[in-house]
């Protein structure tokens, strides 16, 4: 198991560092994000829905197609319609928050219920009043689904580069997320 958040934590550098997509991708309308079955099959129904973590409130939503449709990014609780590869909020004292959207990665492996999503910020921009903050960030959830279909009991890495030539990707250990399913369609 350590192995695995070794290598997990390694390959979320490289991509940090080295970016998720060309330049052609990065205008692409169609950004659908489209969950990987291992093995095939279909995507399960008991996944379809909105889930939110404790602690931060998170909240990722799938649909009935096996797309992750929206995520509610925190730490600023701002909404990202995945397909449209961004999300983008000013608040009334002209603060703004944008983020741009790389390739995410979503996969499920019925046998062990494991569900993983991967959003890759390729840019995102914080500016306030007195400053300014600018880079890339990932974050990746991983970890088995419940019997019941009610809990994801995730570790959440999360890995910022805020963009300095001389910057090395901030990468904490990983922490426990729990996802509890809020709705269903």
């Amino acid at each position: 198991m350590r192995q695995l958040l070794i290598l997990s934590v390694c390959t979320l550098c490289v991509l940090l560092l080295g970016g998720c997509q060309g330049p052609a991708e990065a205008d692409s309308a169609d950004r659908s994000l489209k969950v990987t079955i291992k093995g095939g099959g279909q995507f399960p129904d008991f996944l379809v829905g909105t889930w939110k973590s404790e602690p931060l409130e998170w909240e990722i939503s799938f649909e009935s197609n096996g797309t992750v449709s929206r995520v509610l990014h925190q730490p600023v609780r701002l909404p990202i319609i995945i397909a449209e590869g961004k999300g983008y909020r000013e608040a009334p004292d002209g603060t703004i928050w944008d983020y741009q959207l790389g390739q995410c990665q979503a996969e499920y492996d019925p046998d062990t219920r494991r569900l993983g999503v991967g959003i890759f910020v390729d840019h995102f921009l914080i500016k306030t009043p007195i400053m300014e903050m600018k880079g890339n960030m990932v974050d990746y959830f991983d970890g088995p689904v419940s019997e019941d279909g009610e809990k994801w009991n995730a570790q959440w890495i999360h890995s910022i580069s805020s963009g300095a030539p001389d910057a090395v990707p901030d990468s904490g250990e990983p922490q426990p997320m729990v996802f509890t399913k809020i709705n269903t369609p």
